[in-house]
């Protein structure tokens, strides 16, 4: 499974990262993260100001879908967001790492039927990959 970190930033403009080429801003740690990861350089944002922006790219929908018009306006609980998915995929991970280990704690290599199936079950569908 491959580990994903999204940072979003939202309180300078773009090119203000020694990464996009500032010559004045000095930014190491963001830097850092630009050089081995993958840096979307000419992302903009669906909605403004910052959080129905955020929410437009956490939920995949559009402002008029999503109704956050403002900042401070909550996210409606039927939508669904980057942070749920992620929450319930570590369960089904979990859930599916504690059923392959039999009672005397050695690991099996394959997983079971019923493991397999809870992760199907889940409220919307992840992609899940346990390492050996």
């Amino acid at each position: 499974m491959t580990d994903v970190l999204l940072i979003t930033l939202d309180q300078f403009r773009g090119d203000c990262l020694s990464a996009a080429g500032h010559p004045v801003v000095r930014t190491p740690g963001l830097d850092r993260l630009a050089a081995h990861g993958a840096s979307f350089r000419r992302h903009y944002s669906q909605a403004a100001p910052c959080s129905p922006g955020r929410a437009a790219l956490y939920t995949g929908t559009y402002q008029f879908n999503n109704r956050v018009v403002a900042n401070g306006t909550p996210l409606d609980h039927r939508f669904d967001n980057v942070a749920l998915a992620a929450r319930r995929m570590r369960a089904t991970c979990d859930r599916i790492r504690r059923s392959a280990r039999p009672a005397g704690g050695q690991r099996r290599s394959t997983l079971t039927a019923a493991a397999v199936r809870s992760s199907r079950s889940s409220r919307k569908h992840a992609m899940v990959s346990i390492a050996p």
